[in-house]
């Protein structure tokens, strides 16, 4: 008797909502101050007006808000501009801590799901392994029988692949069809996963690059202002970290299994149409699926199910998630300048970005594997009913050369089945 497995749906949606909530409130105060000093740069002077939306930010400067002119002129300009360049700078560092709370959480989540998926892999595995094991044994007690007791043993075989074509026909879908044949969306996943191993590693190379760039920017003394060469430097560095965009390599692959992305204008449009697309074919049953076709097709000696354990992405992950841990923010330094603050918040933006985008790659990865095992799962289980159909009659017969065939059988499926 063969041991089965069972692949439950228990997939954990990412709750990054306060995370989220977190960085899109900071940057709000940050655009709503930077809007604020542009135009006090711009006129070279402050109003009450330019100043009244940071009022709180008013409390060190003698008479408030009040002592602020009608129109734009030098009144409180300066103090202004310092005390608004601080709170800028306090902001964005706010900001990039956040990002990086929010991408240790999804990196984290990553981990669970790769790794949790990494040992189910070796299980749903062993299943097939063993599924062929049994199914082969079925077969030789089946070929040594009598021609009266192999008839019978067929009309029992109808009889079950009866009751258990009706759980195929509840559910097949396209999605799941896809995987188990090899198609579709099995083909995408199996591209995109090279990608994303490269893509890890360069989101770590960036933020080791970042962390450099964070503390020789804040070693750096302008002897000119803000306008020197050096200043232009700096805010180069963290403009090479606008990564090369990934997205013409995973449109490609999804469009080339048919999942029509085209329409997709950034990496966040094409893994929304992508759900929606599998959502669809996760809703779209299969017609005319006969279990035995599918059962041929899982049969295949040495067809490996969906692969975890070869990517080297657990690798990579553990390596990513301890450079984030590493990570210092503008907090832990003092930037010369609020322009390198912001391209540094915008180089840290854009990497946060990368980091959501794989964890959109993994959750379909994940939703893949379970399809996947859910199906060994019932072909396990009616591969060991037909096992058992084939046992119990030839028990009951008189054929022996049956009954020596299953003897034998019985020593080889307790060799070489094991426990999942």
């Amino acid at each position: 008797m063969s041991l089965s497995i069972t692949i439950e749906d228990n997939t954990v949606d990412l709750d990054v909502m306060d995370e989220t909530e977190r960085l899109a409130s900071l940057e709000s105060k940050f655009n709503d101050l930077e809007t604020t000093l542009t135009a006090m740069q711009e006129h070279q002077g402050v109003s009450q007006a330019m100043v009244a939306s940071q009022e709180s930010l008013l409390d060190s400067i003698p008479g408030g808000l009040r002592s602020y002119t009608k129109t734009p002129t030098k009144v409180n300009y300066s103090i202004t501009m310092e005390e608004f360049g601080d709170t800028a700078s306090v902001l964005i560092g706010a900001l990039i801590t956040a990002a990086m709370l929010l991408m240790t959480k999804i990196v984290g989540w990553l981990l669970d799901v790769f790794l949790g998926n990494k040992k189910s892999a070796d299980s749903v595995a062993q299943a097939a392994e063993n599924n062929h094991v049994v199914s082969e044994a079925s077969n030789k007690v089946e070929a040594a029988a009598t021609p009266e007791v192999r008839s019978e043993i067929v009309e029992a075989k109808d009889e079950l692949k009866e009751q258990f074509q009706s759980d195929l026909d509840r559910n097949l879908n396209m999605f799941s069809d896809e995987i188990v044949k090899r198609t579709g969306f099995y083909t995408v996943l199996e591209k995109l996963n090279k990608h994303m191993v490269s893509e890890l590693n360069l989101i770590d190379r960036s933020l080791l690059d970042y962390n450099r760039f964070l503390k020789d920017a804040s070693e750096y003394i302008p002897s000119q202002g803000h306008e020197d060469l050096g200043w232009m430097k700096f805010v180069g560095y963290f403009k090479q970290l606008q990564i090369a965009p990934m997205f013409t390599r995973i449109q490609e692959a999804f469009n080339s299994a048919g999942v029509d992305v085209s329409a997709a204008e950034d990496e966040g449009d094409l893994f929304r149409i992508v759900k929606e697309e599998y959502s669809k074919r996760s809703e779209t049953p299969v017609s005319n699926a006969d279990i035995d076709d599918y059962l041929s097709i899982h049969l295949v000696k040495g067809k490996a199910t969906f692969d975890f354990n070869n990517s080297g992405v657990a690798k990579d992950l553990l390596k990513l998630r301890a450079r984030i841990k590493s990570f210092k923010s503008v907090e832990d330094y003092k930037m010369p300048s609020l322009v390198i603050e912001r391209e540094a918040q915008l180089a840290i933006k854009n990497i946060r970005t990368r980091v959501a985008a794989i964890q959109s790659y993994y959750d379909l990865m994940d939703r893949a594997f379970k399809a996947e095992g859910r199906f060994v799962a019932m072909m396990s289980r009616y591969i060991n009913a037909r096992y058992n159909k084939i046992s119990g009659i030839v028990t009951n017969s008189d054929d022996a050369d049956a009954k020596t065939a299953l003897k034998r059988q019985k020593a080889v499926i307790k060799s070489q089945v094991k426990k999942p």
